[in-house]
């Protein structure tokens, strides 16, 4: 059964909190975590499936493997998330595998990463009830309905139907202001005398 999103149920970084979070994300590692996340509207589990072999450097490209029957697919590393990846790799090495490891040498599991981003958020002083990786994901939406039209959130966020990416157009504030504004330019002639 398809969960449903409710304004009050969905919980997701604002560009504030996003500030705050990097500002104290304290390693190469992490610190490309969270911005591939944010950048590309990865869930959790979605970070550990990331490989080494699919990252192209040449390119600047990255493959995704999206879960939850949604659409996987290349898509471009955007420069701070590049030289964040660069530094990452400068640490880690060119061992194939996965591209975010624990300290077990295993993909980085999802339980850890909600773990981290905890942290991140006590230090930041980010409202705990925001604070789980998936607010990453919803955050990228979000920031996406502000000016992309419908059909590229869903490529961007690899949705296979437009109405997994229509919640975001209702929270997104900016796209809301956006469009008032639209409206506030319209001549609208005369006033009508009574």
């Amino acid at each position: 059964m398809r969960r449903k999103y409710t304004d009050e149920s969905v919980k997701f970084f604002t560009s504030n909190d996003l500030a705050a979070l990097f500002a104290v994300i304290g390693n190469a590692r992490d610190l490309a975590m969270a911005l591939m996340s944010y950048t590309h509207g990865l869930r959790a589990s979605e970070v550990g499936l990331i490989r080494l072999s699919d990252i192209n450097l040449r390119e600047k490209s990255v493959y995704i493997r999206r879960l939850k029957g949604s659409i996987s697919g290349s898509a471009p590393l955007l420069p701070v998330e590049f030289r964040a990846i660069k530094q990452w790799l400068r640490v880690r090495g060119k061992t194939p595998g996965p591209l975010f490891i624990s300290r077990q040498h295993r993909p980085i599991s999802r339980h850890r990463l909600d773990d981290l981003v905890k942290g991140w958020g006590k230090l930041a002083g980010v409202d705990p009830e925001r604070c789980h990786w998936h607010a990453f994901r919803h955050a990228t939406g979000t920031a996406l309905a502000a000016t992309e039209p419908l059909q590229q959130i869903s490529w961007w966020m690899g949705h296979k139907s437009f109405r997994s990416s229509q919640w975001y157009l209702h929270q997104s504030l900016a796209n809301l202001q956006a469009m008032g504004k639209r409206l506030e330019g319209f001549d609208f002639g005369r006033p009508v005398r009574g």
